[in-house]
């Protein structure tokens, strides 16, 4: 402890920040430098400033360095820049210059790499193109123009006497084309602006780190713990299970004192105490064990006390040089304990030669990361950048390296020497070793270490996007919390999965456990590298030899060193489990041989042949049914047909000559905050025509709170428009409150250009700081400008902005004359029409989103793929036992003893009795299957392109339709299964089925409409929409209903039972708290929902705010896995009711298999709370309504499958023994 708490106070004292605490008088000059260019996607290819022919001063000043700033790549230089504290300066001129031909080149060949350049005013960064290529579409083709920047803007944010804030851009007037070869005279300028900021000095950093905080960037985050906390509690139980139903088993067996013939049965069925003689030999090459050990561990420590320093605020974001400075010292540092570690275990494993050892320990990591710097930096060096490290910086890291790691080094080795003791082992290792026995292939070294590294890499999984861009690119990384989490986290998760292995090894009579624990622990690294790989082809634009060396160069280091560190903990974790296993038991010895392995049968383990053939032929006749599969195919490809032809979407296929009018309407207006509180157009006092016509609208438009409008706008093909006046009009004091109001709520207004939505805000709210304090002042934008993109006669895109000072004062209570005005620019494109709706999609296929819809189904699947291997294990452990034990004709006193083991079967007469209330648990089968058609008819369509983003209409409507179409499903299931449950009532049941889910969607709608209508809000359906909804329930929704309930009733049979039922139910005995409905479903709903979390977050966003989802491919996968998920779930906890000799499992399997349902619907409460900002009575109404609608039928959908696999199981469960 002393020497950990005097580590943290040297690297403390070490790493604070050299942040810039000045104070300045007005006129004072503040510190102002510039560091470096590149090119942005490379960001380890950085050069000097005046490698570009800017103008430097007669006497360019060095600023001193630490070693954190040279490793970094730093090169501070003074510039010709003079900032005078609170003095204000408008294009100041920097320098006049004549740029040469060749300075031409290199400014062209720099904005052609897209370079870019880092500044520091006051400590703080700054950025800033130096340039950009601009597509200029001619007659002739696509030209390239080159721009030079020749103006840049400082917007300087103060607070009493302190810089706290500073804004950085180019001018995008100011600008020089450096496109030809050709002499061009330049003048660079600059203008600076202070304003006042109420935010303090101690915040100033915020601003770097609020893009990791906003609500998108921390969901991620928080899903990355849940999934790595879920995974981790999936390996807990599964491993808690196993102790508790095998190993436990084996080691009560072992520890008895049992003949010598019982010891060969148990050793055929285990043999991990065959190998007690052997498992505790030492491994070869001790010397490399003990060092890698000791390797591993130092930088455990390490990083342990990286993420501390992190996790006390001693890294605030882009304090030059501090990470690097406390990496370099506390790797020197901690050399200690890779010299006591490394030693203390060779001495314990009967070393000798401990200098050696002590040598490789020291050596193991750092010669292949020095061999592998000093190929880097030569690199560095003929490129010239400035990440090449100076002389001064190499004779630093030598001077740390040979008078503070090495001696360390040794001082701790020379400890371990002193200190250590002989190796604790629980048993004797016997003289000759055991032959190891052949082992199938996937007990290799290799497929168990990729085994072992899927689990704790997948931890880490998310984190690394947010890690390799803060070291590869330009982002930052300060949620040390969250990361200190995750390897926690992660360093849990590798002891666990070696634990595991290294029984299966152990069990397979392997003793060559020491190096196989050590890799498989390890084998993450090498998923960190193969990572690495994928970023660099998938996600980064990284290029050039001197960035990929320096990118897989430095990445292999960093995949060694975790490989290290974890197999270090795999092993230690293996180590401590050995022995406790060996500890538990009695060695005796005198081992009698193992018996030869059973023949092998065609059939099944644990399965007699008439068994199999009698189980064979019974699921055969069940399948009978299945013939039917053809009309349900045909079934379902009627309703895509059906539905498709309804779907297709209205979008413009307009085309025009020069003069047409283009069509264009105003929607609705409302908060941006409540995506369902829209209003009409013109209840705003906005200038109507003289006659304001009303698009008709489908269903679907009607649902979604459309209501299209003509408006005065007026567009014409191809002609530009400069400041058309659209009316001119005087604002009552009323109407000015309502646009105050309106831009008090932020108030959006969207319109249609061709079919082509467009969203702007109406004005815009702004805070003036004062000495009196902080006055809101609210603006009306009263000019919008359209800048239309055409290709030949087509419109392709088009975007809507108001001009910043065309604004009007609303924020006093007076009458106030309003001119409003807008322009028109035609522009042409190369984008063909088929494309023009990219543009609301490129966001969603930014590579930060399209990354957190992968980790999104990579997690669903990790989840699936553990939960399978469980249900796997414990079938080939426990269960297949039970079955061969059940099927076997044996004496009554032995089934007494089995009984009592396991109990699933004495419920053999009580499992197929029919639940109470049969009629209500058919109709909730039923409407659970319908909605679960539903969704798949919808995905379906979503997946094959039938919902192009923002047409009008088409999701509601193909919605409203599939569930009208689908209701024959309900009816089916629900009359089917009623029936074969001996059901006499049909048609209460057919109707029961028919409302169980509709009834409380309508009273849930009839209440909702009645609170839009009361605000008089677009979303309230019109009298339209709601005849067109009952005519499609009364003529379309019922008779379909009606047909599947004669169907179902006309085609059940009989219900297949493999075991008769008994006259007398058995009296369920009394169980434990936890086994009760409520804990079950928890337990139950836990799995299925962490499957689906991810995305919930991008539909609710979609649904309740502003965002568009289109990986209808992705939600289709993760819909699949949740069906998986919750199927297996459910199989895995009726299993464990049958066990506890719990008969009533038909309601259990239903509740526990919906419970995800409850789940979302929790997710609904967090997300209102945490994650939007809605607000008011008719919002919050319509959220918690509607979503309790959708959670109930979620509820019934999974219910349904719960209910569905677990009946799959317990008939086969039950099929394959013998029942008396």
């Amino acid at each position: 402890m002393l020497f950990i708490a005097l580590l943290l106070i040297c690297l403390g004292s070490q790493v604070e920040s050299d942040g810039s605490n000045h104070r300045f008088n007005k006129g004072e000059v503040v510190p102002f430098y510039a560091d470096k260019v590149g090119p942005y996607s490379n960001s380890r290819e950085t050069y000097a400033y005046y490698d570009l022919p800017y103008c430097p001063p007669e006497t360019v000043k060095e600023k001193k360095l630490n070693l954190g700033e040279m490793l970094n790549g730093d090169h501070l230089v003074s510039t010709l820049y003079k900032f005078e504290f609170l003095v204000d300066k408008d294009y100041e001129v920097l320098c006049n210059k004549t740029l040469s031909k060749t300075d031409v080149s290199k400014f062209r060949n720099a904005i052609q790499e897209n370079y870019y350049m880092q500044l520091y005013f006051d400590d703080l960064p700054l950025w800033a193109l130096i340039g950009r290529m601009q597509n200029n579409y001619t007659i002739e083709g696509i030209k390239i123009v080159y721009v030079l920047n020749t103006h840049y803007i400082f917007e300087v944010f103060y607070n009493s006497d302190r810089v706290i804030e500073v804004d950085f851009r180019p001018h995008d007037d100011s600008l020089v084309y450096v496109t030809e070869d050709k002499e061009i005279d330049v003048s660079f300028t600059y203008s600076v602006s202070w304003k006042m900021t109420p935010l303090s000095f101690d915040n100033r950093m915020e601003r770097y780190v609020d893009f990791l905080i906003l609500p998108d960037h921390l969901s991620v985050h928080h899903q990355s713990i849940t999934f790595s906390s879920v995974t981790l509690l999936i390996l807990v139980i599964f491993l808690l299970t196993f102790y508790a139903i095998v190993l436990r088993k084996d080691i009560s067996k072992y520890s008895r004192d049992v003949e010598e013939n019982q010891v060969a049965d148990i050793q055929e069925e285990t043999g991990w105490k065959n190998i007690h003689g052997d498992v505790f030999r030492f491994p070869k090459n001790k010397s490399l064990f003990a060092a890698a050990l000791g390797s591993g561990t130092q930088l455990l420590v390490l990083i342990l006390l990286i993420l501390v320093l992190g996790l006390l605020g001693f890294f605030p974001p882009y304090v030059r040089g501090v990470f690097w400075n406390a990496l370099i010292i506390a790797y020197a540092v901690t050399s200690v304990v890779s010299g006591y570690t490394s030693v203390s275990f060779y001495s314990q494993l009967e070393g000798t030669n401990w200098t050696k050892n002590l040598l490789l320990a020291g050596g193991l990591f750092s010669v292949p990361l020095f061999l592998t710097f000093g190929f880097l930096n030569s690199v560095a060096i003929f490129y010239g950048t400035t990440v090449a490290l100076p002389l001064m910086g190499i004779v630093i890291l030598s001077v740390l390296w040979i008078f503070l790691a090495s001696p360390l080094l040794l001082l701790g080795g020379i400890i371990g020497k002193n200190r250590s003791s002989d190796f604790q082992a629980p048993c004797r290792t016997a003289k000759c070793p055991k032959e190891v026995p052949q082992l199938r292939w996937y007990r290799g070294v290799l497929p168990q270490m990729t085994l072992a590294g899927i689990l704790p890499f997948s931890v880490l999984f998310i984190q690394l996007h947010y890690l390799f861009p803060s070291i590869w690119s330009h982002r930052v990384y300060t949620l040390y919390s969250i990361l200190c989490i995750v390897f926690i986290l992660l360093l849990i998760m590798t002891a666990l999965v070696s634990v595991a292995l290294t029984y299966f090894q152990l069990a397979a009579e392997d003793h060559e456990w020491w190096w196989r624990s050590f890799f498989c622990g390890g084998s993450t690294g090498l998923f960190i590298y193969g990572y690495s790989i994928y970023y660099y082809f998938y996600i980064s634009d990284m290029n050039g030899f001197m960035q990929n060396s320096f990118f897989f160069g430095y990445m292999a280091c960093v995949s060694y060193g975790m490989f290290l560190l974890l197999g270090s903990v795999g092993f230690h974790a293996s180590l401590l489990f050995v022995r406790y296993l060996y500890a538990a038991i009695k060695i005796k010895r005198t081992m009698s041989k193992s018996k030869s392995p059973p023949t092998p049968t065609p059939y099944p383990v644990g399965i007699g042949e008439d068994q199999f053939i009698s189980a064979t032929n019974y699921q055969l006749a069940h399948r009978q049914k299945g013939f039917v599969g053809l009309s349900k195919m045909l079934f379902v490809a009627l309703l895509l047909i059906c539905l498709g032809s309804q779907v297709e979407s209205d979008t413009s296929n307009h085309s025009f000559n020069k003069g047409d009018i283009v069509p264009f309407y105003a929607n609705k207006v409302g908060p941006f905050l409540n995506s369902r509180e829209t209003y009409a157009y013109y209840d705003l006092p906005y200038c109507p025509p003289d006659n304001v016509k009303e698009e008709n609208l489908n269903l679907g438009e009607m649902l979604n709170g459309d209501r299209l409008v003509s408006t005065l706008y007026k567009f014409e093909f191809l002609v530009d428009k400069e400041y058309q006046v659209l009316c001119n009009k005087t604002l009552s004091k009323t109407d000015v409150s309502k646009f105050r109001n309106a831009i008090e709520k932020d108030f959006y207004m969207q319109f249609y250009f061709d079919d082509l939505p467009l969203w702007a805000f109406i004005g815009r709210l702004e805070k003036n700081y004062t000495n009196e304090g902080i006055n809101n002042i609210y603006l009306l934008h009263t000019h919008f400008e359209f800048e239309v993109l055409y290709n030949n006669d087509h419109v392709i895109e088009v975007t809507l902005r108001t001009r910043y000072h065309s604004v009007v004062y609303m924020t006093e209570d007076k009458e106030i004359n309003v001119s409003l005005t807008y322009s028109v620019r035609w522009k042409m494109t190369q984008q063909p029409f088929d494309n023009r709706k990219e543009k609301y999609t490129r966001f969603l296929l930014l590579p930060h989103h399209l990354s957190v819809h992968h980790h999104s189904v990579t997690f669903s699947s990790v989840v699936v793929l553990i939960l399978v291997i469980f249900l796997i294990t414990f079938y080939a452990l426990v269960l297949r036992k039970d079955i061969s034990k059940y099927s076997r004709d044996v004496e009554e006193n032995q089934v007494a003893d089995i009984q009592e083991e396991t109990g699933w079967k004495n419920i053999h007469g009580d499992v197929f009795r029919f639940p109470k209330h049969k009629s209500l648990f058919a109709a909730a089968l039923g409407s659970g299957t319908h909605l679960l058609a539903l969704i798949i008819s919808v995905l379906l369509l979503g997946f094959l392109g039938f919902f192009p983003p923002y047409a009008r209409g088409v999701f509601w409507n193909a919605l409203v339709i599939a569930y009208a179409v689908t209701s024959v499903v309900s009816g089916y299931t629900s009359v089917s299964f009623y029936s074969q449950l001996e059901g006499t009532n049909w048609m209460k049941n057919l109707m029961l089925a028919g409302g169980l889910f509709s009834v409380p969607l309508f009273l849930t709608f009839c209440f909702l409409n009645s609170v839009a209508s009361f605000y008089g809000t677009t979303a309230a359906l019109p009298v339209t929409g709601i005849v067109i909804l009952s005519v499609l329930w009364i003529f379309l929704a019922s008779p379909l209903l009606l047909l599947g309930g004669i169907i179902g009733k006309n085609r059940s049979s009989d219900f297949q039972a493999p075991c008769r039922t008994a006259k007398c139910p058995k009296e369920v005995p009394r169980l434990r708290w936890y086994r009760g409905v409520l804990p079950q479903m928890a337990l139950a709903g836990i799995l299925p929902f962490s499957v689906i979390y991810v995305q919930l977050y991008y539909i609710f966003a979609t649904v309740w705010a502003h965002r568009l989802y289109t990986f209808y491919s992705i939600l289709c996968v993760v819909f699949i896995l949740l069906l998986i998920t919750t199927a297996l779930v459910s199989v895995a906890l009726t299993y464990f009711q049958l066990a506890a000799e719990d008969h009533e499992w038909w309601w259990r399997s239903f509740l526990c298999g919906g419970s995800p349902g409850l789940f979302i619907y929790g997710y609904c409460v967090y997300y209102y709370f945490e994650r939007s900002d809605m607000t008011g009575f008719m919002q919050n109404s319509f959220f918690f309504g509607y979503m309790a609608c959708v959670s109930y039928g979620m509820f019934l959908v999974l219910g349904s499958v719960g209910f569905s696999a677990s009946l799959l199981f317990v008939r086969y469960l039950y099929a394959a023994i013998k029942c008396d």
